[in-house]
């Protein structure tokens, strides 16, 4: 309908621009993921307009890059049209998408005046606007695309991407400068040789490198050992097992490697703090190479990188170059360090989270092919992985630093028990208040092959059970023996017709 209308209708051709709604779920915030192309004055009309924004270009890298299957009209309208425009949609709740239950009773009321209150406005100043009626004038085409996203839901921060650039490539800089600054030239004014410090450094830097590696190593255990257990999916109804199977293993895999390698650089460095700062050197240039690699690949998911780099420059400058605070060893220093962290450690679980309420419902609909708890750990491992270079290190500081291990240990231990051997871990739930349904597709299918002459080859009919999810074939040999007991898959038949001789709605090989 999108394409038959901005390409014959007569009314196309005076269409400045356009705003287009979608839903991947039923409620929730609606996200402004697709902005563009060029057109700037279309993302100033929703900064300036819209009370609740809820938007990040990282969102659109994401589903621009292919990552989720789906597509929207707004496609349409931007190649067949030429029309810049806003993309938006509902994605929480992905639960009860496309089912029985997805109806007008799962979108809660506060959605609905939400999104009516944000589209209104924004609609309201679009058509006030005066670009709207030089669209064609403005150059749609001007390079490079804006930089986006909203603090908080409390406004909008927005920038071109050159200005991005310069904010990046600053506080690489920044970052560098504290390092040699306060990092190595510090440590030589206390009597360690300069070569020492530059190879404690990089041992620093390939321990904190090596318990990235670890921790996703540990984390795809884990996503194993459940998929033995027939556990996959536990955190499917309830979230909470993701922060205590994944991220606590991913926190221990940093505070293990760091106590033990720092062990054999204390001697060297002379004191425990100066093995803190060296680790935290680590981090922000690790941080800053990951930086540089968004500017050099023109990504604007990179504002995020950026806090990691600017503001832990900041408590670099602040705790060893500052004359009032460089002498706090107590409470006080822990207290500016921490703060330091807050806004890049709150922007970044903010994203986090936005991406795994996402992510985790349609867990239940990508096929039987994907382990989803592989994708569930990588999507937990990575992005901790990096956020705790920085927390890792103040385990050196902690009197009983084998309290914390115990501590993380047992809760991880504690989990992975109620997960495995109570109803805790089971996958669903049928709370009409919270629904979170196993999606399994029956269909009735008739088939007719016929050979290159139109002969009929063969014909027969019968019922085709898609798996939606990991769990599906188990699933239903568990519940339903008897509806198998004669069944026979459907890849025996793959090498020989096309897609497997189904009538399947999509190509989603996984599917079948």
């Amino acid at each position: 309908a999108s394409h038959g209308f901005i390409t014959q209708h007569r009314w196309a051709k005076e269409i400045g621009a356009f705003v287009n709604l979608e839903a991947c779920g039923a409620g929730g915030r609606e996200i402004l993921f697709q902005a563009g192309p060029g057109q700037p004055w279309i993302l100033a009309a929703y900064a300036e307009s819209v009370p609740h924004p809820y938007a990040s270009s990282l969102a659109q890298e994401i589903f621009q890059s292919g990552i989720i299957p789906g597509d929207t009209d707004f496609r349409i309208f931007r190649d067949f049209g030429n029309i810049s425009g806003l993309d938006f949609a509902w994605s929480s709740n992905g639960y009860v998408y496309h089912t029985s239950l997805d109806s007008a009773v799962q979108v809660p009321a506060g959605t609905l005046q939400r999104t009516g209150e944000n589209i209104l406005a924004l609609v309201r100043h679009l058509t006030s606007s005066h670009e709207l009626a030089r669209t064609k004038e403005i150059d749609s085409l001007r390079p490079g695309q804006p930089v986006y996203f909203d603090v908080l839901g409390a406004g909008v921060a927005r920038w071109p991407m050159i200005a991005g650039d310069a904010i990046s490539f600053s506080s690489i800089v920044a970052a560098t400068l504290s390092v040699v600054c306060y990092g190595l030239a510090s440590s030589r004014a206390q009597g360690i040789a300069f070569r020492l410090s530059v190879r404690q450094l990089g041992m620093c830097i390939l321990t904190q490198m090596g318990a990235c590696l670890i921790a996703l190593l540990v984390a795809a255990t884990v996503a194993a050992t459940l998929s033995f257990f027939e556990r996959t999916m536990s955190w499917f109804a309830r979230p909470v097992w993701i922060g205590l199977l994944y991220v606590v293993p991913t926190l221990l895999s940093h505070l293990i490697l760091v106590l033990g390698v720092s062990k054999f650089q204390k001697h060297a460095l002379g004191s425990v703090w100066n093995v803190f700062w060296k680790y935290f050197d680590a981090a922000i240039l690790i941080w800053s190479t990951l930086l540089a690699v968004t500017i050099v690949f023109r990504l604007r998911s990179g504002y995020v990188i950026c806090t990691w780099v600017f503001f832990p420059a900041i408590v670099s400058y602040l705790l060893r170059g500052s004359a009032v605070l460089k002498g706090f060893k107590d409470l006080r220093w822990l207290l500016v360090y921490l703060v330091g962290l807050v806004p890049p450690f709150t922007l970044t679980t903010y994203l986090v989270l936005g991406v795994l309420s996402l992510f985790v419902p349609i867990m239940g609909r990508i096929g039987s092919g994907t382990n989803p708890d592989a994708i569930v750990a990588i999507l937990s491992a990575i992005p901790y992985s990096l956020i705790f270079m920085y927390l890792a290190p103040l385990v050196l500081l902690v009197r009983r630093p084998s309290m914390v291990l115990v501590i993380l240990g047992t809760s991880f231990l504690a989990a992975f028990a109620f997960v495995c051997f109570t109803p805790l871990g089971f996958p669903y739930s049928g709370d009409p208040r919270a629904p979170a349904p196993q999606r399994i597709m029956i269909i009735h299918t008739d088939r007719t092959f016929h050979d290159l002459e139109g002969n009929v080859r063969k014909h027969e009919s019968g019922y085709w059970l898609v798996d939606m999810d990991h769990n599906s074939p188990r699933a239903l040999q568990k519940t339903h023996p008897n509806l198998l007991e004669n069944a026979r898959p459907v890849e025996d038949e793959c090498s020989s017709e096309l897609y497997c001789g189904m009538p399947y709605l999509m190509p989603v090989l996984t599917f079948i």
